[in-house]
């Protein structure tokens, strides 16, 4: 069971923790997802539990995503470019401190997907503070890996 937009803010309603708790289920990281097709929500999700991370949040639109960002701290946070509400890069500025905006103290490291990879539109994403840049259609398979290396770097890093 995954949170959904609909949960209580600042609670995960898949383990039941606060935010900025981290997992309770034997993972060491945490993610929240943003895409507006659930398909592609749902193959994101796969590959986070395949890298050994919690899914605190599932949102489908951009504005949810940052409230649940904001509310709960996740390591990681997949967001697709391309959103209702607010867009990623939106999101990936407000969160990093990018463009005029404050720094979130408790930035997850942002990973894009999108299906733009032209390498302006990469460096757009990168300059908004994107740690990664991952092109759709993508596999499950390797973007779990990817999760994987990033959580690891984010463990390591003092």
């Amino acid at each position: 069971m995954t949170a959904q937009d609909t949960g209580t803010a600042g609670t995960n309603t898949a383990t039941g923790t606060g935010p900025g708790t981290g997992a309770t289920d034997g993972s060491v990281w945490t993610a929240v997802i943003a895409d507006d097709d659930p398909a592609i929500a749902y193959l994101m999700e796969v590959a986070v539990r395949k890298a050994g991370g919690t899914v605190l949040a599932v949102t489908h639109d951009g504005t949810s995503a940052l409230e649940r960002i904001r509310a709960e701290r996740p390591d990681l946070a997949l967001l697709d470019v391309s959103m209702p509400g607010m867009t990623g890069l939106q999101i990936c500025r407000a969160v990093c401190g990018t463009g005029g905006a404050p720094a979130d103290p408790h930035r997850p490291d942002i990973l894009l997907l999108s299906a733009s990879v032209q390498p302006e539109a990469v460096q757009v994403g990168l300059d908004a503070g994107a740690h990664s840049y991952i092109a759709k259609p993508f596999s499950p398979r390797a973007l779990a890996q990817r999760l994987a290396e990033v959580a690891g770097a984010r463990r390591s890093a003092p």
